[in-house]
């Protein structure tokens, strides 16, 4: 067991980690002072103030212990760390890095301990030598040998007078009788510089006669390989105190610098790829979770600035998933060291919730276990599917996607309407058991098309209802070969295949429909996409003529830009219909209107139009335009105004009113009562006189009293309007109030 001397120049985190890492080893003397260097000890540990404190002391203990190596390690902060100054690096034999890696400082000591040991051997040996001991240089011989580390000595003219194996492994040949100093090929400094043998470390130890230990240099083999190496030399003298030589016991280093080059390395690559990333992802510190990290992409999805979310929580930052999703998640981690695609809704700083996909990963950093969060925001796509869903549930058409297997994979409810199968029965059967018998032949020629890639227009079939009897169908399929899906569209047609007769007379009814029709309405033959037909309120709405428009197309009239136009083609192409589009189209006089547009595909005499009709909303937009700034307005009032219902439920208060009452400018008012920023007494009698004026008149005006969050009461004037309930909604009230100067305020509760 070795004694250690930690020797630190103030308390710290690092030093009791040291303390618990040495105990469990080695005997370990805490000291603070220099008298401590007295004391025996086999290798010391100092902090970088205590060697710029110590470091005479330190220099003068280890010439008194010459010539054994008495070995220091110098510990420092990586982000901190600059090299000592060069009387101070002479003490020092190894560095190690706060946060401290067990198995390093291991290695470390082990390395110096060993490098002591065998000095003090080596300097034994050498003495026995120096008096004629021929037995004695033989065993240092065997022993110089056995050591798993490259050691040699020269002597006082440079040549090399032993060496051992490992020594001749390591430079990589065996020296020759004009060798100098050392057996290496070539010398190289850390640096990279060429270092020539005259001016090696073991020279300069010998001229200035002084040891060196701890330095690094560069050994170049013949084969050109390069090996990282750490030297400690000893100046070896004769009985009579003269130098004759000196000893070199050195350290291959290459595979820790090599570590440690990697280590760098990777964490380069890794902050590169963490501020690049074009996810949202934060690192965490466990235990306490806090973010210590974050790049821009996550407070571009949360609005949070990095400042505002380091060394916070997401409980602080009050964007969690829900308690049962967070459970799930945890154990997760816990169980697998990860977690995996979780689908969340966090709030971001703004208050809207975010649909977020997240993965968890465990990494480790300086010893220190963190947590990587990566997020993907998909909130846009989940928006696009629910409208997606909609459209496809609220279709009229039997819209579907089956699979090439020849099963049903999802239908919309137009499914069950028309043939009155249930969701369930529809997909426990092949879809060609549905088709009748003498239509299968061609169908499964249409489904073979389809497996080939092909696009299947107007195909018609027969398909069996729950009651037993059949509707003719007409398809629209168009195949997704990668993922072996097809999506059809399917419109029964059963009316137009048994009653022509009904057709015609619906024809007439349609045109009188048509021309009537108070909106625009417009027939148009497609491909070709010009208008063939447009009604009475066509003409009055856009200003254009029959004789004007028809046989010519919206872009060759200017009233939408060709952009619009392929646009809505390509929807209207792969829906079959338009629903509520929102277009801006130029009337003839060149004004520019905003419409929602709605279109059908029909089919007249066997040639396809798009049935068109439209609905002007600019009058629609401009008041939506002139709302938005109302609100804006009233959100820029300095005046209190508000909006409640008659059990005194806040539906809205705008910022002037927050401020007053203390409410959070974020805080959903919603959940808020009346009661709670009135005294008792306004709900009284003299409340009840209030409410029943407000009934006969509509209106109340006075003196009111408002508490405020703190508990304080405020005088304000206030008039309350009554508004009549409408469409069954139930009657509200608004509120406009200002602080009386004094009320300002009244009295503190």
């Amino acid at each position: 067991m070795a004694r250690i001397l930690l020797l630190s120049h103030k308390e710290s985190a690092a030093r009791r980690q040291l303390v618990e890492l040495l105990g469990v080893d080695h005997e370990v003397v805490e000291a603070s002072g220099a008298e401590a260097l007295a004391e025996p000890f086999d290798l010391g540990i100092i902090d970088v103030a205590g060697l710029e404190q110590f470091w005479r002391e330190v220099r003068l203990r280890k010439i008194r212990e010459q010539p054994d190596f008495l070995p220091f390690l110098l510990l420092t902060a990586r982000e901190e760390h600059e090299p000592p100054e060069e009387q101070m690096r002479y003490v020092i034999d190894d560095l190690i890095f706060t946060p401290i890696e067990p198995r390093e400082l291991r290695f470390r000591l082990h390395n110096l301990l060993s490098a002591r040991q065998h000095a003090l051997v080596l300097e034994r040996d050498i003495r026995a030598r120096a008096q004629g001991l021929s037995e004695s240089e033989r065993r240092y011989r065997e022993f110089m040998e056995s050591l798993p580390v490259a050691a040699y000595a020269v002597d006082a003219f440079g040549r090399l007078s032993l060496y051992n194996e490992a020594a001749v492994k390591l430079w990589g040949r065996q020296p020759g009788p004009n060798d100098r100093w050392c057996g290496a090929h070539k010398l190289f400094t850390p640096e990279g510089w060429y270092l020539p043998h005259n001016d090696c470390p073991a020279a300069v130890a010998f001229r200035e006669n002084r040891p060196i230990h701890g330095v690094e240099a560069i050994i170049e083999r013949p084969d050109g390989t390069r090996v990282n190496v750490l030297v400690n030399i000893n100046p070896i003298r004769d009985a009579a105190g003269q130098r004759v030589g000196v000893t070199n016991v050195i350290l291959d280093i290459t595979e820790r610098k090599r570590a440690e080059e990697a280590m760098r390395d990777s964490e380069t690559k890794f902050s590169v790829l963490f501020d690049q990333a074009p996810f949202a992802a934060a690192l965490f510190r466990l235990p306490e979770g806090a973010i210590v990290e974050a790049n821009e992409a996550f407070t571009e999805v949360f609005g949070y600035s990095r400042e505002e979310v380091l060394g916070r929580t997401t409980t602080e930052l009050g964007f969690e998933p829900d308690p049962k999703t967070r459970v799930r998640m945890i154990a997760e981690f816990r169980n697998y060291g990860f977690s995996r695609a979780r689908e969340v809704t966090l709030r971001a700083k703004s208050g809207e919730p975010r649909n977020i996909l997240v993965n968890l990963d465990r990494i480790e950093f300086g010893g220190r276990v963190y947590v990587l969060g990566t997020c993907q925001d998909i909130t846009a796509r989940k928006r696009a599917e629910t409208e997606r869903d909609r459209l496809f549930n609220l279709s009229l058409d039997m819209l579907c996607i089956a699979g090439m297997d020849g099963f049903f994979k999802q239908l919309n409810p137009a499914w069950g309407r028309t043939l009155g199968w249930s969701d369930a029965e529809l997909h426990s059967r092949p879809w060609l058991e549905f088709v009748h018998p003498d239509d299968r032949e061609e169908t499964v020629r249409a489904l073979g098309q389809l497996i080939d890639g092909q696009a299947v227009h107007a195909f018609e079939n027969r398909y069996r209802r729950s009651d037993g009897s059949y509707r003719w169908v007409s398809w629209n399929a168009f195949p997704l070969p990668d993922e072996r899906l097809i999506f059809a569209v399917a419109r029964d047609i059963t009316a137009g295949k048994f009653a022509a007769a009904a057709l015609r007379e619906s024809e007439v009814r349609f045109s009188t429909l048509f021309e009537k029709a108070p909106y625009p309405a417009a027939l148009v033959r497609l491909p070709e996409y010009v208008f063939v037909e447009i009604n009475q309120a066509f003409e009055e709405t856009y200003g254009f003529t029959k004789a004007e428009i028809l046989g010519k197309g919206t872009l060759e009239m200017g009233m939408i830009t060709g952009e619009a136009r392929e646009r809505l083609i390509r929807e209207a192409d792969v829906n079959l219909t338009l629903r509520d589009h929102e277009v801006s189209v130029r009337t003839k006089s060149g004004e520019r209107r905003t419409i929602l547009l709605n279109s059908d595909l029909v089919e007249i005499g066997g040639v396809r139009y798009s049935l068109s009709t439209s609905l002007d909303i600019t009058a629609r937009k401009r008041g939506m335009a002139v709302r938005e700034r109302l609100t804006q307005i009233i959100e820029a009032a300095t005046d209190f105004i508000g909006i409640a219902d008659r059990q005194g439920r806040i539906h809205y208060i705008n910022r002037a009113g927050r401020r007053l009452l203390g409410i959070g400018l974020d805080e959903d008012v919603t959940c808020l009562n009346l009661k709670e920023f009135h005294p008792p007494e306004l709900f009284g009698e003299l409340g009840e006189q209030r409410t029943q004026q407000i009934a006969r008149e509509g209106f109340w005006e006075g003196e009111t009293v408002f508490l405020t969050r703190d508990g304080r009461e405020l005088l304000l004037w206030q008039v309350i309007l009554a508004h009549p309930a409408a469409n069954g909604e139930e009657p509200v009230y608004s509120t406009i109030s200002r602080v009386l100067p004094s009320g300002m305020p009244a009295r503190t509760g």
